[in-house]
């Protein structure tokens, strides 16, 4: 089974002002065609020890796929907008806390996004830059707490998404599953909501989501996946659509950058990079 991996808030780049984030035209890959994807990890807070896992994960699935190239770094000095020039999807996983951008770094990354680039966020990167409330547009919403550590089911909202294509309409996962401060919903376009039936609670739980006026995608699940290195065929539609490429190619096919990340459980992997 095919899982959406972080679409993480990029996607869902929210905010009731979508200006911010909204893109003034595509963005297309020069390295030859493939994207080129810069992958931050860097943390002021809690620290994943599945970081180093997440980065070997997307190096391997970037060089089997050939169809975009993995930039991973926690030097902060390079979100510049000179130097972001140099990609087409910034995707922050696994980052927390008050990471240390200037003034004029945060504008950058903002009109990176603007000029139609794409942005992912994965799982704590809703954990991210809360004095900054550009970012929580950007990223969809702001994590408040992870009641739910288990064997728990998810519901595909919108399966015509590239990062949700092929995953049926809902799928079981154990996950250490977010709720936030601020539910996203009427902001952002949700791809993957919990059940809350399935972990015995009710309510609206958001998962995943794009931005329905921008080239961004963020989910929230972390999964097993960069514990356990899966397999990782799952994660392509969402680099190329962010990218600026055309989505909707099937599963196996490398012929577009469908960058999908698969969990070692269920073929998920936490990674979605769909279309910013």
């Amino acid at each position: 089974m095919r899982c959406p991996i972080a679409l993480l808030f990029f996607v869902c780049a929210c905010g009731s002002d979508p200006s911010p984030v909204a893109p003034r035209g595509p963005a297309g890959p020069a390295d030859g065609g493939r994207a080129r994807v810069l992958m931050v990890t860097a943390t002021a807070g809690f620290r994943h020890d599945s970081i180093s896992t997440a980065v070997a994960s997307m190096r391997s699935l970037a060089a089997s796929a050939n169809e975009f190239t993995i930039v991973a770094t926690e030097d902060l000095s390079v979100l510049t907008q000179p130097m972001l020039a140099s990609y087409d999807v910034v995707m922050f996983a696994l980052t927390s806390g008050e990471l240390p951008l200037s003034v004029d770094q945060k504008a950058g990354l903002v009109n990176f996004v603007g000029g139609g680039h794409g942005f992912t966020g994965i799982h704590s990167a809703t954990d991210t830059l809360y004095e900054w409330p550009e970012y929580e547009r950007l990223v969809g919403a702001y994590f408040k707490e992870h009641p739910w550590t288990q064997q728990a089911d998810v519901v595909v909202e919108d399966q015509l998404h590239p990062s949700t294509s092929g995953l049926g309409d809902r799928f079981s996962i154990r996950e250490e599953f977010y709720t936030f401060r601020n539910n996203p919903r009427g902001r952002v376009q949700v791809l993957l909501r919990l059940d809350p039936s399935s972990v015995g609670s009710s309510g609206d739980y958001p998962l995943a989501w794009t931005h329905p006026s921008a080239r961004g995608v963020c989910t929230t699940m972390r999964s097993d996946t960069f514990r356990r290195p899966g397999p990782t065929s799952d994660s392509y539609d969402s680099l190329r659509a962010q990218s600026g490429g055309p989505p909707g190619v099937e599963a196996g096919d490398n012929s577009n950058a469908r960058c999908k990340v698969q969990n070692a459980n269920t073929g998920f992997m936490e990674h979605h990079m769909v279309a910013l």
